[in-house]
């Protein structure tokens, strides 16, 4: 199903139960059916990185594809931990090519050693081409090693990582 441009009506029109259709009930069908994928990640052991370099954090649990044109809104959640005073940076890979700068699209500061904290953010991608896009999650540690938790432990949270195709 399609989206439909909204009609302009003037004075007059006569109002169909096609048009009615077409203007209504398929845009509003549109709207709460656009694409999305999410992925829920628990594991028996948690991700750990200490790569100075991004890399991708689970090439195929936290790597989703879509299909859309144009926008998409992609989130996480997920809950870190660092063994010293660092920074922990996420990055997107989009179709192959790295969003971020050489500190990806967001750090997560660590003041202390063993110190744990949730991180989630939302991205808007947009421009997209129609076809099918793949995000992978990426990380790289300033210094020392990072920990992902991913509901290894009874008390570890899991990971969320979603896309949702926008209007």
């Amino acid at each position: 199903m399609n989206w439909q441009d909204p009609k302009t009506w003037n004075t007059g029109d006569l109002l169909t139960a096609q048009d009615m259709n077409a203007q209504l009930r398929d845009n509003l069908r549109y709207l709460k059916d656009l694409p999305y994928v999410q992925q829920t990640i628990r594991r028996n052991s948690n991700y750990t990185t200490s790569s100075r370099s991004f890399v991708d954090i689970d090439g195929s649990n936290l790597s989703l594809t879509l299909r859309l044109a144009g926008a998409v809104m992609v989130g996480f959640l997920g809950t870190f931990q660092m063994d010293r005073s660092a920074q922990v940076c996420l990055d997107l890979l989009v179709d192959g090519v790295r969003l971020g700068n050489e500190r990806g699209i967001s750090c997560l500061h660590f003041s202390n050693s063993n110190v744990t904290q949730s991180f989630t953010f939302t991205f808007l991608r947009d421009q997209l081409a129609a076809g099918e896009h793949t995000f992978r999650l990426q990380w790289r540690v300033s210094s020392g090693r990072a920990t992902l938790f991913a509901a290894a432990g009874t008390n570890d949270p899991p990971i969320f990582f979603w896309l949702r195709a926008l209007p």
